[in-house]
């Protein structure tokens, strides 16, 4: 592997998360499979936000009935799409379900992406960084009603005036905020601003992830962005976790069963977990192997949030061994 190590620097204890269940209509059915994920010792179930491609369940609903079904696990939205609502109501919506969960709530945010999606909802995809600049002033918004307002902001996207942040959040100074992407404007704004850095593949024109985009040294440049820009920022690099998501896994559990998983994030022709073992976010062998990537690759790049795709029990065992290490 190449690029940056940042074996001398802090390293981040291990977190996992998982995609919510499908909610349907066997609601305890669903709440046995989110207490299942708790007993697992899973950190969050994630939450994403789209209107196409199969998806029913609107993400901030969503999030709401998997905090009122569960009383440890940690919601997190990957990630709320900021040209999809207004901050002033992603910011209500996501204090008031951090009070109705007791301050479990970890409020992810993108710019938005998909040129089906936005073509579907008549919306225009601005360039890139016209869109990471609106994030940037939908931040200022949200962190402003988060430290109880009242807000006035008067800006290219947004002008908004005199709203209170009510209400006033259980976690102090406010929910983790994490913001994710892979394009070198939205790193860089994640690294300044979020508490939790989300990394993904580049897209071409297409919107397709080309392997190019998931090789270690792709990895090493998206990592070196957000180091730079952090410390740039006077924040030290090494104490802000960086989520991975995993492509495809293949793990060979205690009992010497198999369960193979391909990310809706990659085509499964694009990653295949046996053949491309040396890609960042490949993971293929028994727990002890599986273990021994996921350190490599929080000691090379600071991997230390780790979202493992739909199934729970496939990465079980792993998360058994590192969670909180």
């Amino acid at each position: 592997m190449t690029g940056p190590d940042s074996r001398t620097a802090t390293r981040q204890p291990f977190r996992f998360l998982v995609s919510l269940p499908v909610i349907g209509p066997d609601l305890a059915g669903w709440r046995r499979r989110l207490e299942r994920i708790e007993r697992l010792g899973y950190h969050a179930v994630s939450v994403s936000d789209h209107v196409i491609g199969g998806w029913s369940m609107d993400v901030l609903v969503a999030m709401t009935a998997a905090a009122m079904a569960t009383t440890r696990l940690r919601i997190r939205s990957l990630v709320v799409a900021n040209d999809y609502r207004h901050p002033v109501f992603v910011h209500r919506s996501i204090a008031s379900m951090d009070v109705l969960s007791g301050g479990r709530i970890e409020l992810g945010l993108g710019t938005g992406w998909w040129p089906a999606e936005y073509a579907a909802l008549g919306l225009a995809l601005d360039p890139p960084a016209v869109r990471v600049a609106r994030l940037a002033e939908a931040l200022d918004i949200i962190e402003g009603l988060f430290a109880g307002g009242p807000v006035d902001h008067e800006g290219t996207a947004y002008r908004v005036h005199g709203i209170e942040g009510r209400p006033p959040p259980v976690q102090r100074p406010r929910p983790p905020i994490l913001v994710g992407g892979g394009s070198r404007g939205i790193l860089e704004l994640a690294a300044r601003r979020a508490d939790i850095v989300g990394v993904l593949p580049t897209r071409g024109a297409d919107a397709r992830v080309p392997v190019e985009s998931l090789t270690p040294e792709a990895n090493a440049r998206r990592v070196a962005i957000i180091r730079e820009a952090a410390t740039a920022a006077g924040r030290d690099p090494g104490g802000i976790p960086i989520q991975l998501s995993i492509l495809a896994s293949e793990v060979v559990g205690p009992d010497g069963s198999r369960r193979r998983v391909v990310s809706s994030l990659v085509p499964e022709a694009v990653v295949d977990a046996s053949r491309d073992r040396e890609l960042p976010g490949v993971v293929a062998g028994d727990v002890d192997e599986a273990c021994a990537m996921l350190r490599e690759w929080r000691d090379r790049y600071g991997y230390s949030d780790v979202h493992v795709g739909t199934d729970a029990e496939a990465f079980a065992p792993v998360v058994e061994r590192l969670a909180g290490r």
